[in-house]
């Protein structure tokens, strides 16, 4: 036979063309209802399934295993308890067997009256009605209780089970899988992975707790530093009154030369002169800075700086056309891509 079989006494019959797709189990530990719930899909009757059969079963709901196959407008469901399936999944795995299916043994039997004794139990297939599997014990009993049709036909002996069986026609026509819910590939899966989706699920928590922690901080921290910078302002202001306020140096001069104009007792006359020039000549040469400015009472010190020797000496060729100034370099050079010049100017006499 191409399945293998758990017998009611728990035993594991490997048939020799076994795929090690399907295992049947015994009927007699399971129950068989139709009922028309009202729920479309599997995952839905799952729900309800257990209230709708709590007044039928006489073990608690929340130990059984529901199986549900649709059949018309009905639903043919398949009840087992928790214990049962483990116990058989555990004999598959004893002999590295991982079925994709467990179907109860009942439903292999021919779709016609069938009737068949087993030392561990009784298969029921009536035409019409529910299989049922019970005790041999009690056959003699309620033999009378059976429907007319499977009272007319001779049990089959055991045997006969295991040439029934010889047709994967038998196995492959029927799809009630006991293998639904938590039993599921899908479920086992899930099962599997789920101490790994614990891991990422707190890793993930964790991190966005950081990411919101480093948030808070960083924005703490530029508050921080806005308040900062408005109170470092705020004192530069009172330190630095407007009109002592500069922008560069070239401003720095600017106002430096026209404190020379307005306080004439403190310098030369002839230093009044000198300003003008030099701040018209600043301007022509904008590549030029003034670093530094000194003035004394008959002169005045310029220490500039630019990009290249040529720019310094243009405004020194400029100011050397005014035949008012006596112009006096100093120093001038370039260092570390950077020229620099020191001029002393004095008024001509």
């Amino acid at each position: 036979m191409s399945v293998a079989r758990i017998t009611p006494n728990n035993t594991l019959i490997i048939g020799e063309g076994f795929n090690g797709h399907t295992v049947l189990v015994p009927s007699i530990h399971l129950s068989f209802f139709q009922l028309p719930l009202p729920a479309k899909t599997i995952a839905q009757c799952q729900k309800i399934i257990g209230f709708s059969l709590e007044e039928e079963l006489a073990e608690d709901i929340n130990t059984l295993h529901y199986t549900l196959q649709r059949v018309g407008q009905e639903w043919f469901v398949a009840v087992c308890s928790h214990e049962k399936m483990q116990q058989w999944l555990a004999l598959c795995a004893e002999n590295d067997i991982t079925p994709k299916r467990l179907i109860p043994d009942i439903l292999i039997l021919p779709e016609e009256s069938n009737f068949l004794v087993e030392p561990d139990q009784c298969l029921i297939r009536p035409t019409e009605g529910l299989p049922i599997a019970i005790r041999p014990q009690i056959i003699e009993k309620i033999h009378n209780l059976l429907p007319e049709d499977v009272q007319e036909f001779s049990p089959f002996v055991a045997e006969n089970y295991e040439e029934l069986l010889e047709s994967d026609l038998q196995v492959e026509k029927h799809h009630l899988n006991l293998l639904q819910n938590e039993y599921s590939k899908t479920a086992s899966y899930t099962t599997l992975l789920k101490p790994w989706l614990k891991v990422a699920l707190w890793g993930g928590l964790l991190w966005t707790s950081y990411a919101i922690y480093l948030f808070t901080e960083n924005r703490n921290l530029d508050n921080a530093i806005q308040t900062n910078k408005q109170a470092n302002i705020k004192k530069f202001k009172q330190l630095f009154p407007e009109e002592t306020r500069i922008v560069n140096l070239r401003t720095q001069a600017e106002q430096k030369f026209s404190k020379i104009k307005q306080q004439k007792e403190i310098t030369s006359i002839s230093l009044i002169g000198l300003t003008e020039e030099i701040i018209n000549a600043l301007q022509d040469h904008k590549k030029v800075q003034v670093s530094q400015l000194n003035y004394r009472k008959y002169s005045l010190q310029l220490f500039l700086n630019s990009s290249s020797v040529a720019s310094i000496q243009e405004l020194i060729n400029q100011l050397g056309k005014n035949k008012n100034l006596n112009i006096k370099v100093q120093s001038l050079g370039e260092s570390n891509n950077k020229a620099k010049a020191t001029l002393n100017i004095k008024k001509t006499t």
